[in-house]
């Protein structure tokens, strides 16, 4: 825009209602953009919550599998040793 329009028109009434409709317009349309990515994460966050639940009960299941798989792992390297060590 800089380009267009010289510094001295910028510091002329004119030149400068012409910087605060585009400072307007620019603010107008970069609010707009922010509203609408909040209005789409909300719609995101809405969607996605009544799977949270169901996901948190799949996590469970697999946490006590990881934990028994875990203990039996530790059962056989036990075994392993003794039965080395001998």
């Amino acid at each position: 825009m800089s380009s267009i329009i010289s510094r001295k028109q910028l510091l002329e009434p004119q030149g400068a209602s012409l910087l605060r409709r585009y400072y307007q317009r620019t603010m107008g349309a970069a609010t707009w953009e922010v509203r609408a990515m909040l209005q789409e994460f909300r719609d995101s966050w809405k969607q996605h919550s009544s799977q949270i639940p169901q996901q948190v009960g799949h996590v469970e299941v697999l946490r006590r599998e990881l934990i028994e798989m875990a203990g039996t792992i530790e059962k056989a390297r036990r075994e392993v040793r003794f039965t080395s060590a001998r």
